[in-house]
């Protein structure tokens, strides 16, 4: 891979944000403001004229930016303005995201349009790390077959990733592996990592063009086979560590699953005689069932009071809901935006796109090159 290692700080997850570099920060206003001009560049940014002649001069070097005039200008009356989009074609990340149950990999372009995309066939609890990780890292790797050599490549696990990129799961059935090396040593050059739930709020900041005004708060909160949540505060990803959560529906979470996740809740099910094997059908049986319809009600309320009570210590502006535990079941997410009206009804609540988990996985790839571009292509 050509990857620039002193971009990394070796073995430290991810820190989503802003950039901060100039030249980062024209890309990040051309990526979320379509057709952006060098007056608006100016006006958004507080840049000097000359300085954001510079900064787009070098993008378009680098061939991540290209510049067109509008449609229909008129040379006659004054010099038209002309607009610029990302290209970026020609660069290729890989990402991934580890989920307890499901991996994604994909290859992407500089801008952040996938290219490939496949699931990993395997089970991460019940195999050692290095097992895991060799699999991973051989995904990874097909995903990309063909394609040019990536400048940067990322995973991101849905699990606790500490302050030296360790990662502990009861669900992976990990304490304390640190898959950073293991994956560099496979793939050939250094692979950042970083919290699902972390990257899922990171792709949120991505697609925001910078203001000048005091940046917007947010509550990322997400619930599938596990549950967690990120601060979005002064543009910069905050990511907690909770512990573990009570056994609220079972008198203990079996195999390291989450109490709250999908698969608890359906092993919960199954222990009061309701033949179903996965969230979807559970849901489906609510339907026509009440008793399984109380079952997803009493996961939902407790999902609220935690929310509630992230809502009182941050009080953001904005709360984003992500995951299957929100979109496959829409009954439990009518409940719970119910209950967070009535108990917080200044916040905006906001639902996730859908492939949370692949905005995750790109975000963990994408995010080094989007912070610091022209050093990721040799500018």
């Amino acid at each position: 891979m050509h990857l620039s290692p002193a971009l990394l700080e070796q073995g430290a997850p991810l820190r989503f944000g802003h950039p901060t570099h100039p030249t980062a920060r024209v890309l990040h206003q051309i990526r979320t403001l379509p057709h952006a001009t060098r007056v608006l560049l100016r006006d958004t940014l507080g840049l000097s004229a000359p300085s954001v002649t510079r900064h787009v001069r070098s993008l378009i070097d680098a061939g991540l930016v290209e510049e067109s005039a509008p449609q229909g200008s008129d040379d006659r009356v004054g010099r038209p303005q002309t607009s610029l989009d990302i290209d970026a074609r020609h660069v290729v990340i890989w990402g991934a995201h580890v989920g307890a149950r499901s991996t994604t990999v994909l290859a992407a372009d500089g801008a952040g349009r996938v290219i490939r995309e496949a699931d990993v066939d395997m089970a991460v609890s019940g195999h050692a790390p290095e097992q895991t990780i060799a699999r991973l890292a051989q995904g990874m790797a097909a995903v990309g077959r063909g394609l040019p050599a990536p400048v940067a490549a990322g995973v991101a696990f849905s699990a606790h990733v500490d302050h030296a990129g360790r990662v502990t799961s009861p669900a992976y059935g990990w304490e304390g592996v640190d898959p950073g090396p293991l994956l560099g040593d496979a793939l050939g050059g250094p692979v950042s990592v970083t919290a699902g739930v972390s990257a899922m709020a990171g792709r949120e900041l991505a697609a925001s063009p910078i203001s000048h005004g005091e940046p917007a708060s947010a509550l990322y909160f997400y619930a599938r086979e596990v549950v967690n949540h990120a601060w979005i505060i002064n543009g910069t990803v905050h990511r907690a560590h909770s512990g573990r959560a009570p056994g609220l529906l079972l008198p203990s979470a079996p195999d390291g699953l989450h109490p709250l996740g999908n698969a608890a809740l359906v092993q919960a099910a199954q222990r009061r005689g309701v033949r179903v094997p996965d969230f979807a059908s559970l849901v489906r049986e609510a339907a026509r069932n009440p008793r399984v319809r109380e079952l997803l009600d009493a996961r939902v309320d407790h999902l609220a009071q935690a929310i509630l009570l992230s809502l009182e210590v941050i009080d953001p502006e904005k709360l984003v809901l992500a995951g299957d535990a929100f979109h496959l079941d829409r009954s439990g997410l009518r409940r719970l935006v119910t209950t967070l009206r009535r108990g917080w009804g200044r916040v905006q609540i906001n639902l996730a796109a859908p492939q949370a988990t692949r905005d995750a996985a790109l975000m963990a790839g994408l995010h080094p090159f989007w912070s610091d571009p022209l050093e990721y292509v040799g500018a």
